[in-house]
């Protein structure tokens, strides 16, 4: 009976000496398991951050990039020189264009058709005003050294140019028109060179170069239209276009002054050309 009962205990020791060791084989096959998947794990997250980092740096190379290409795409920055001379020159010609609004108001009041007296005076009013806002902010566009004041000059300048075009010849167009053709005339002229002004203010130096072409063409025709207004008119429209070819040549030094002086020059001859349309 003893025999039999050692024998049982013994089966049984076996028995649970085989199952511990079958329990710790598992337990290590788990371990080896999760640490097997925890390595994974971990270089799946080397592989990510790796990624992630070339990726960055690729993305600041791109914008690296990209800040070379747009300041290559930017005009060539004055010089104080030029700077000064530009402020200086158009300063001049925004306090002319305060003497040329007083002149030619009274020159309209006193002296245009007494049936149209209220539109000559309109426009005669409109292009002395036009001149001395254009000037005006040519000068600051110049004189203040913040970039972002600059910018915002520079546009307003532009647009300014877009609404001189029409103000400068509807007086003209006053004078040789009358009746339907006209009222047609000076609303398409107003609501193209209006539409031209809005273009500029939206999308800005995107169209520079766009807009000093059409700028040059349009003038071009206006001037032809009404050619036979007088020399001034034509002297005048030859400065501006001339002027706007030195204009594109900003890249090279003391172009962009002389396109002032030149801009000055034609705004002063279609003054008289105006000023001298009645006698």
């Amino acid at each position: 009976m003893g025999d039999i009962s050692r024998r049982i205990t013994r089966k049984s020791f076996k028995a649970k000496r085989k199952a511990a060791i079958k329990t710790i084989k598992a337990q290590a096959k788990e371990k080896i398991r999760l640490v097997k998947l925890e390595y994974s794990i971990d270089a799946e997250r080397k592989k990510t951050k790796t990624i992630e980092k070339e990726q960055r740096k690729e993305l600041k190379a791109q914008k690296a990039n990209a800040r070379i290409s747009y300041n290559e795409r930017q005009p060539r920055p004055f010089s104080l020189g030029e700077d000064l001379f530009s402020s200086i020159s158009h300063g001049i010609g925004a306090g002319l264009s305060v003497a040329a609004i007083v002149l030619l108001i009274i020159r309209s009041v006193f002296h245009a058709p007494s049936a149209d007296s209220g539109a000559w005076t309109a426009s005669f009013s409109l292009l002395g005003a036009f001149f001395f806002i254009y000037y005006l902010t040519s000068t600051l566009s110049h004189a203040i050294s913040a970039m972002g004041g600059r910018k915002v000059f520079e546009r307003m300048t532009f647009m300014t140019i877009w609404v001189l075009v029409p103000a400068t010849f509807v007086p003209f167009a006053l004078a040789t028109l009358s009746g339907t053709t006209l009222t047609a005339f000076v609303s398409i002229v107003w609501s193209l060179y209006g539409l031209m002004a809005v273009l500029y203010a939206v999308f800005g130096n995107k169209i520079r170069g766009v807009s000093v072409f059409a700028f040059i063409v349009s003038f071009v025709i206006m001037t032809l239209t009404f050619v036979k207004c007088g020399s001034l008119l034509v002297a005048g429209s030859v400065l501006y276009v001339v002027g706007g070819g030195f204009f594109m040549l900003r890249n090279y030094k003391w172009s962009h002054s002389i396109f002032h002086l030149l801009a000055l020059g034609g705004s002063i001859l279609h003054f008289f050309s105006v000023y001298y349309l009645f006698a």
